[in-house]
C-alpha cells in the first residue's frame, strides 16, 4: 500500500476490539515509515479500538486527532470547535462523523472483528469506498 506522506489516516474499529498488540504493531509500522509526517484521526469513541488507538498514539507521540459524534464532549484532540459537541444524542451524528472522516482522510484502517456487522462500520466503509479511497481491514 502506498500512502502520500501528506495524507491523514483514519483509524477506528470495533467497540469490542481487545487486541492491543495488533493496534500497536500497525501504528508502530506507520510511525517507522512516515515519522513525524504521520497523522492519525480516530473516531473518538471511549471504548474498543478507538480507545486503544488513542493510547498508542499518545505513547508513540504521534500527531493524533479525534472526530467523535456530536453527542460526545469536546476535548483538546477534537478536530472541530467545542460548540459542535455536547449535544443531545442523535443516531445521525455517527453517520455525519463517518462522512467527515471520509472527506478528511485518504485511507481508512479498520480494526474489525470477523463477526462485526455494526451499521456504523459498514457505513464508514461505504463512505470511503464511494470516494475511491483505500480501506485496510485488520481482523
Amino acid at each position: 500500500m502506498v500512502i502520500d506522506m501528506s495524507q491523514k489516516i483514519a483509524m477506528t474499529g470495533s467497540l469490542r476490539w481487545e487486541d492491543k498488540t495488533k493496534i500497536k504493531n500497525t501504528i508502530f509500522s506507520l510511525k517507522k515509515r512516515f515519522g513525524k509526517e504521520l497523522e492519525i484521526v480516530s473516531g473518538g469513541l471511549n471504548t474498543g479500538a478507538d480507545l486503544e488507538i488513542k493510547k498508542t498514539c499518545m505513547e508513540f507521540e504521534i500527531e493524533y486527532y479525534e472526530m467523535p459524534p456530536y453527542n460526545y464532549q469536546w476535548n483538546s484532540h477534537c478536530m472541530e470547535p467545542a460548540y459542535m459537541y455536547g449535544k443531545q444524542y442523535n443516531s445521525s451524528y455517527i453517520y455525519m462523523r463517518n462522512e467527515k472522516l471520509a472527506k478528511e482522510c485518504s485511507i481508512l484502517v479498520l480494526f474489525m472483528l470477523t463477526e462485526d456487522t455494526a451499521n456504523h462500520i459498514n457505513h464508514l466503509m461505504q463512505r470511503f469506498d464511494s470516494k475511491s479511497k483505500k480501506i485496510l481491514v485488520i481482523n
